[in-house]
């Protein structure tokens, strides 16, 4: 049965591999997960205006027997520095071939993919795979912990429309990159991405919420989704020189272990953590406390 197992080996997500990564997926997600609905997986995969899904694919014959999908996000480091990095999702091994180091050759696949085109790779790998990404040498984040953000009784003029958060986008994003740091990659929030990302989402409802100062300037944005027992989680923002953020509803953060990078948000007392990381082939060291989930909550 394993004379015919290929190779691990990078792939083009087309309509062709979505089906077969569906059919693959169906062993383990239940009809009401996001990724056995072909909607999703098309809005996520072949829609993106950050660049074309990739998956990293074993087969035995035609038969897929291990996968992962590479989300490309396009990464700005200060004002000048672009990098292209891909988020590791749907990361996926065939129950009936064990012990053939699969999740291994996909880890090295995906490595070597990365180190060829430049980019970075990064991951919120669960508990089961974390140890396998530690062994293979991935650069940790420190933990993500969940954080009450308060929200404002007075916040000023809050745009929420989505034709008047698009309208202003385009300011908004050249004030974000105005405060850009030298060392902090943050995600590169065009129009486009902002449009897919949080508008055109088929599975999942966004509240996107603008705070402008008293010139009508943007001073903070926020983006929320329901989330359970009534509190919302806050999945991206940006805040012009550290301004408290809009948030109408309560709403949860997860941020960087030992960081406060949401000046209204309180940590909780809780042990929960989600691993994070980001490795750049580069070897050079990354401060990711701006990225959180804003690229993963998918």
């Amino acid at each position: 049965m394993n004379e015919s197992i290929g190779s691990a080996l990078i792939e083009r997500i087309d309509n062709s591999l979505l089906a077969s990564m569906l059919a693959f997926g169906s062993i383990y997600y239940p009809p009401t997960d996001p990724y056995a609905s072909a909607d999703y997986r098309r809005w996520l995969c072949l829609h993106n205006p950050h660049g074309e899904a990739l998956a990293v694919v074993v087969r035995n014959g035609d038969q897929l027997i291990a996968q992962a999908a590479l989300i490309p996000v396009r990464l700005a480091i200060g004002a000048k520095d672009n990098r292209l990095g891909y988020f590791v999702v749907d990361v996926l091994t065939h129950p009936d071939y064990r012990k053939l180091r699969l999740f291994s050759r996909i880890i090295e696949c995906a490595m070597s993919f990365v180190t060829e085109r430049g980019a970075l790779l990064l991951g919120h790998p669960n508990k089961a795979a974390l140890p396998g990404w530690q062994r293979a040498g991935m650069d940790f984040q420190p933990d993500l912990r969940p954080a009450a953000v308060l929200p404002l009784l007075s916040s000023g003029r809050v745009l929420s429309a989505r034709s008047d958060v698009l309208a202003i986008w385009p300011d908004l994003q050249g004030r974000m990159a105005a405060t850009a740091t030298s060392t902090p990659p943050e995600i590169e929030r065009t129009v486009d991405y902002a449009r897919w990302r949080y508008y055109d989402r088929p599975d999942k409802d966004y509240k996107v919420l603008v705070r402008l100062d008293a010139k009508g300037a943007p001073l903070t944005f926020s983006v929320a989704t329901p989330w359970r027992h009534g509190l919302h989680l806050l999945v991206d923002w940006w805040a012009n020189t550290h301004a408290a953020l809009a948030a109408p509803f309560p709403a949860i953060a997860l941020l960087p272990d030992g960081s406060r990078t949401v000046r209204n948000a309180i940590r909780m007392p809780t042990s929960r953590r989600i691993p994070f990381f980001v490795t750049d082939p580069l070897k050079r060291s990354h401060d990711c406390r701006c990225i959180t989930l804003a690229a993963s909550d998918f």
